[in-house]
């Protein structure tokens, strides 16, 4: 079904775009963060995603990626991430995502 195919787009993936955005049978997804720590409870990151989606598994490669970057603030306690909230910029503009626990 249309709905179980591998997506990018949303909060744990492609941030700068809305959740499920891109679908199709075959997905690569790169992401990278850096952070940093701000306070006792709370982290900041810059990040950057890239991605796409494809219907035939030859044509995953590293060419015509979306991209996005942006970033984020996490509050958290000693072994949990409760809280994270990200904004960010891709080709569509900007979005913030509020999610728990880590990215990736």
């Amino acid at each position: 079904p249309f709905f179980m195919l591998p997506s990018l787009g949303g909060g744990s993936t492609l941030r700068g775009y809305h959740s499920w955005r891109f679908r199709d049978r075959h997905r690569v997804l790169l992401s990278g963060e850096y952070r940093w720590t701000a306070g006792q409870l709370v982290e900041m990151a810059l990040f950057v995603d890239a991605g796409k989606v494809v219907s035939r598994r030859g044509d995953l490669d590293l060419s015509d990626l979306r991209k996005d970057y942006g970033i984020g603030i996490r509050f958290h306690g000693p072994d949990t991430t409760p809280l994270r909230v990200d904004l960010a910029r891709g080709d569509e503009g900007w979005r913030l995502s509020i999610g728990g626990g880590t990215a990736f």
